[in-house]
């Protein structure tokens, strides 16, 4: 986090940050996670890991909570999900080693019992490159701060890297900690 506390309560209820919720999982898992479509929660695959075994919780074990419900906090129960290819888990919960960074996202399906979004509560993914300078935000339900969501707004696009297998990264400035991981970073 740094020296210097520079992140923020937002208001859930307001854009982009309605589109968040907290990730938590029976076996104790707890992360961020955004509607990015009208029952679609995009999330870090690591966060639905068991944390004891490493492997991957059931779907009936999920919930994705946001405070900002009309009728207060909604607790949505997840149908299923799919992880990105190759992701694979050692215990702690921590992906491993072999697995590609880029795999390290889970598209959740939340039950047919759960109102359908509307399109003003869900993010619009960009497939472009953002450039270098370009303010950005990061938000999540972060460890020191559980119930509460917290944002870096002030964060920026550092620049681009390479993982070993040549697959381009983000680096960016964003402070953050347990708990953000799965949260989107708004541009």
């Amino acid at each position: 986090l740094g020296d210097d506390e520079v992140r923020q309560v937002v208001d859930v209820s307001a854009a982009p940050w309605r589109s968040l919720g907290a990730v938590a999982t029976n076996a104790g898992g707890r992360c961020t996670g955004a509607m990015i479509g009208p029952r679609i929660v995009l999330t870090a695959a690591h966060c639905l890991l068991d944390p004891l075994d490493g492997r991957m919780v059931a779907p009936a074990q999920i919930r994705f909570l946001q405070d900002h419900a009309p009728a207060g906090r909604r607790r949505a129960a997840v149908r299923s999900y799919v992880v990105g290819p190759g992701f694979r888990a050692l215990p702690g919960p921590r992906p491993h080693p072999a697995s590609p960074p880029d795999a390290d996202w889970a598209m959740m399906l939340l039950d047919d019992s759960v109102p359908v979004a509307p399109a003003n509560e869900t993010l619009v993914m960009t497939t472009s490159v953002v450039p270098p300078g370009t303010l950005l935000a990061l938000g999540g339900y972060q460890a020191d701060r559980p119930t509460t969501l917290v944002a870096d707004l002030s964060c920026r696009v550092l620049g681009y890297g390479r993982d070993q297998g040549g697959r381009v990264m983000l680096r960016h400035s964003c402070s953050a900690t347990n708990g953000a991981s799965g949260g989107p970073v708004l541009v």
